[in-house]
């Protein structure tokens, strides 16, 4: 111990307390060490078995406080009951109750009723054997009936209550009234909080998800909500809104699911619904029970999500159940968001006609009475991909888990997937079943020529009684190689010259422009 002491006054303020048994715990000037008492047989010679018994204290924790305090008094808060002592949880779940005073004293005349720095004050923790602190708290001396006077480190001290007793009323009276701390004006009982007071104790220490794991240990669901939201008050404040959501997790959703109401309001009075995103139920019943679905949480949810982090609407669809958001009002908002006749790749600033984007009634399907443009997201020109395409691939998906084949060829088609939309349209099944999909090929025929000339051929020449050869040649009017293309094709390809014979003047035209050697 002598390599530790450093001054005659920290030799002066060693201490020893008893903790069980087997424990004892060393304090002098800063310095905290706890010990297991061990003991060995050292034989003498020749009398094996015979020998002394020598005891030792081995150290399983050791910590300091910083020079200027001294330990005036320790003692045991808490034992990790069942834990072998030699493991590393009993080290961290037993925890000392400790009493420190500054080296010069404290002055009575001070003020110690508000908050700060507790290094001028005498102070109560609760440390565990590796010396992390669970809390520190300042003890209240009254010095309004004593003249202003220092007291001394060596004139305060802990007295502790018994740590045993056979009545369990007594028993649980010593775990609650743990100690006193003793002074020459006063003694000032320690004890122990109740979870609640602990919980709001450690909230206005900001040590908001050690509050609220100490909630999720309470029955009371409005206990734990009351907590949860006092938490997340001080946090939602200051734009921390990513760690409020995280608090959200340590609490059973499924036995206090009804405080989740409240927490979404929170967050939706500060427009910050989008971050609890990966946090809400998506158990349906829970849902149904906590109020979030009569509240439309999930809709006013995902609304925000696509106003303010597009990319995480995706992922948000494949996780949730349909029954928890309304998919007519998802679709419409959407369609609010991106402009018209925006698409992967044309800007705002050119809007193509309304062939070149698939828009029409049947699309765009019909609005959605009580909606208003007001929370309509404005989005800078330079980030209209990187917000439009994750809001399309999303609408791609909720088309395809409907089979609504029509519109997801409009959305293929805003999205440039030219190997999506001639993935659907050569299915020669879909177009024969599918009214939707026929009027789609038909309304954006001369864009399919464009964007692949030969596999648009294949598919109508695959398909002539769904798309007369004489109305695919009224469509190619005006645009002679396209029309020469389609009717080569029919010719050459699929060998089929009778259909061909009504343009066969046409043809000669078109060959002497474009391929006057294939005559």
């Amino acid at each position: 111990l002598s390599d530790s002491i450093d001054s005659h006054a920290a030799a002066l303020s060693a201490q020893i307390s008893w903790l069980t048994e087997e424990l004892i715990a060393l304090s002098w000037g800063p310095v905290v060490r706890v010990c297991r008492l061990m003991a060995t047989r050292v034989d003498s010679p020749g009398r094996t078995g015979k020998g002394t018994v020598v005891r030792y204290g081995q150290v399983i924790g050791a910590f300091s406080f910083t020079s200027d305090i001294t330990v005036t008094g320790i003692g045991l808060f808490d034992k990790g009951d069942g834990i072998p002592n030699d493991s590393d949880d009993f080290t961290s779940s037993t925890q000392l109750s400790i009493l420190t005073c500054p080296v010069e004293g404290i002055k009575l005349a001070q003020d110690t009723s508000s908050p700060g720095d507790l290094s001028d004050s005498l102070v109560h923790h609760v440390v565990n054997l590796k010396g992390e602190a669970s809390f520190s708290d300042r003890v209240p001396i009254s010095a309004s009936d004593v003249k202003a006077r220092w007291i001394l480190p060596s004139e305060t001290g802990l007295a502790f209550s018994p740590p045993n007793s056979s009545s369990e009323k007594a028993l649980t009276r010593s775990r609650q009234t743990l100690a006193f701390v003793t002074t020459p004006v006063e003694f000032v009982m320690v004890t122990r909080r109740s979870l609640l007071d602990h919980a709001m104790w450690l909230i206005a220490k900001r040590k908001f998800e050690e509050a609220v794991q100490v909630a999720s240990a309470m029955d009371s669901t409005e206990a734990v909500g009351t907590i949860l939201s006092s938490a997340m008050q001080p946090l939602l404040s200051d734009k921390e809104y990513h760690r409020a959501a995280t608090l959200t997790s340590l609490i059973d959703s499924e036995k206090h699911g009804s405080i989740w109401t409240s927490i979404a309001s929170e967050f939706e009075s500060h427009n910050a619904l989008q971050y609890l995103v990966g946090y809400l139920p998506i158990d349906v019943k829970i849902a149904e029970e906590s109020g979030l679905l009569d509240g439309e949480i999930y809709d006013k949810t995902i609304t925000s999500v696509i106003l303010h982090q597009p990319s995480r609407l995706l992922p948000l669809l494949q996780r949730w159940p349909r029954e928890l958001y309304s998919e007519t009002r998802l679709v419409k908002l959407i369609g609010e968001v991106i402009p018209e006749y925006w698409t992967v790749n044309w800007s705002m600033k050119h809007s193509p006609p309304p062939e070149e984007t698939g828009t029409s009634a049947e699309d765009g399907g019909e609005e959605v009475e009580g909606e208003s443009y007001d929370d309509v997201m404005k989005v800078d020109p330079s980030r209209e991909r990187e917000h439009y395409v994750p809001l399309l691939l999303a609408l791609r998906y909720l088309y395809t888990r409907s089979s609504d084949l029509g519109n997801l060829l409009a959305v293929d088609l805003r999205l440039g997937d030219t190997a999506a939309i001639f993935n659907i349209i050569s299915d020669s099944s879909k177009l024969q079943s599918s009214t939707a999909v026929r009027q789609w090929v038909a309304r954006h025929m001369l864009t399919l020529f464009r964007t692949n000339p030969l596999a648009t051929c294949a598919v109508l020449s695959d398909n002539m009684a769904l798309f007369p050869v004489g109305s695919v040649v009224a469509t190619l009017d005006g645009e002679s190689r396209l029309l020469h293309c389609y009717l080569k094709y029919l010719l050459i390809t699929k060998g089929q010259p009778a259909v061909c014979m009504p343009y066969l003047n046409r043809m000669v035209d078109l060959f002497l422009e474009y391929e006057p050697e294939g005559l």
